[in-house]
């Protein structure tokens, strides 16, 4: 049975209530047509073409029983993010009166009812959930991450950093660092959560060491250390790499000097590195050493039309460490 079979027989073609479609018990029947026992390639063609379906309707519960259905036999296959999560902010939401409706809207049964916006719903409630004493410490961290994911809200961030700083207990920092190398190991991870990494963790002195080692660092010693680096050019690996290599110019060089050397020997990540040395040298607390930093810029064996190549191996040359140090350098 064609999945367009399943979704018309069991939804029609009449307009729907979506608050009734979205309910892991319609996931579980429209699962249910591709039996368990399947090969995982037949389940993942099944899934994957249910998750599109689902997707154009804004199902959001199918999309996450879809990936929950198939991560552990199709790892890497689809978008890495925690259905855990998102079912534990779904249900939050749900017992404070907060469903889904729509892209960017939600319902509030309020008295009058209110329609919300993502941004909204994270207003209301994302203080809330780290501080709900009900929920557990690592639980707060799930269900706020599984809020990111459906709001995509800065304001979530906010609060959960706020939690994770002030908490001394070392699981929730594990479950707060785990959840974000999970999303930093998609195509393109949420754009305030990048935001949130180079304006906080990777700005400040403090947090610096702390978040470049959670989220990348601590990886590429390891692999460096068991000979095996090469796992860096693909897969989410390689995709977390890369966004954490980009985003990394405030962090001290001294703490990252040894994770972009490794990562220079991986042809996959070289213009990564590239950017992370641009980076570095551009942002307004960037930080490299101008004689170490050219000669890992001269060992990517960049292209030579490659932008900006040809200014930052002048600066460098130059023994300029930071634009902001002499701005005229860089345009001479």
């Amino acid at each position: 049975m064609d999945i367009d079979d399943v979704s018309r027989g069991m939804l029609g073609m009449q307009p729907m209530n979506r608050r009734h479609v979205v309910g892991p018990e319609r996931a579980q029947q429209i699962l249910g047509h591709a039996p368990s026992t399947s090969p995982p390639s037949t389940r993942y063609g099944y899934v994957r073409k249910l998750v599109d379906w689902a997707r154009r309707l804004h199902l959001g519960w199918v999309v996450v029983h879809a990936i929950a259905w198939t991560s552990e036999l199709v790892p890497g296959t689809l978008l890495r993010v925690s259905a855990t999560d998102i079912d534990l902010a779904l249900r939050y939401l749900a017992d404070v009166g907060i469903t889904p409706i729509g892209p960017n809207r939600w319902r509030w049964d309020d008295t009058p009812p209110e329609e919300m916006s993502d941004e909204d719903v994270a207003f209301h409630t994302a203080f809330e959930i780290t501080t709900d004493e009900d929920l557990a410490g690592v639980q707060r961290v799930h269900t706020a991450l599984g809020l990111l994911d459906l709001t995509g809200a800065f304001e979530v961030l906010i609060h959960l950093n706020a939690y994770v700083l002030n908490n001394p207990d070392q699981e929730v920092a594990n479950a707060f660092w785990a959840g974000f190398r999970d999303r930093m190991a998609v195509p393109k991870p949420i754009e305030h959560l990048r935001l949130h990494l180079t304006t906080f963790w990777f700005w400040r002195h403090t947090t610096t060491k702390t978040a470049f080692d959670a989220l990348l660092g601590d990886d590429v010693r390891r692999l460096a250390a068991d000979g095996h680096l090469p796992e860096l050019a693909t897969g989410s690996l390689h995709l977390r790499a890369r966004h954490v290599l980009e985003d990394s110019g405030s962090v001290d060089w001294d703490d990252k000097r040894d994770v972009y050397q490794a990562a220079a020997t991986v042809a996959e990540l070289r213009p990564a590195v590239f950017r992370a040395l641009l980076g570095s040298y551009h942002a307004v607390y960037g930080s490299l050493d101008p004689a170490e930093a050219l000669t890992m810029l001269e060992s990517l064996h960049l292209p030579a039309d490659t932008e900006h190549l040809p200014q930052l191996h002048a600066v460098l040359r130059n023994g300029v460490a930071n634009h902001y140090k002499d701005p005229a350098a860089w345009h001479p």
